[in-house]
């Protein structure tokens, strides 16, 4: 068992939305149980909550901003590199009258800075393992019946920063 909890910072774009939540892991499982090809990934569901500050540039509407990511893996490579994978992520945006739109996820993840100065002698490395950089793609799936029917619609990309705090 390996808990961990992230602060991630989204940009949502069309419309520009920012934001702030709180991602947990509560475990991390390595897939060599499986086979010993999978030896180097690693499986690490997560969950989180927080607040997106909806359409900057327009009526700016603070919405809340919920996601649950059931297949994420991440790969370690050489040298201790690491690039995470989000297949299956759940999003889902609720604003005021309790209208929401969810989106099914897709992207990356990686430790940038680390990635590339892991070579650097300690602490420095761990330091920057903290620091996270992604991307995600998102596709609209549910809307419910509300009198902003444009609520969310042309939201398609987001990126992050996250900062592991433990």
């Amino acid at each position: 068992m390996s808990l961990s909890a992230s602060t991630v910072n989204p940009i949502f774009s069309s419309p520009l939305s920012t934001g702030q939540s709180v991602q947990l892991r509560f475990w991390s499982w390595g897939l060599e149980k499986i086979t010993p090809l999978l030896q180097t990934v690693t499986w690490e569901p997560s969950i989180g909550v927080g607040f997106l500050n909806y359409n900057m540039k327009g009526d700016n509407e603070y919405v809340a901003l919920e996601h649950g990511d059931a297949l994420r893996f991440t790969i370690h490579f050489a040298n201790h590199r690491e690039l995470s994978l989000s297949l299956f992520e759940i999003t889902r945006l609720t604003g005021r009258g309790n209208h929401f739109r969810g989106y099914l996820s897709f992207g990356f993840e990686g430790p940038v800075l680390y990635n590339i100065f892991s070579d650097f002698r300690e602490p420095i490395p761990t330091i920057m393992k903290k620091f996270s950089m992604g991307a995600k793609y998102h596709v609209s799936t549910i809307i419910t019946k509300v009198d902003d029917p444009d609520f969310g619609k042309n939201i398609k990309y987001s990126y992050y920063f996250k900062f592991s705090l433990f």
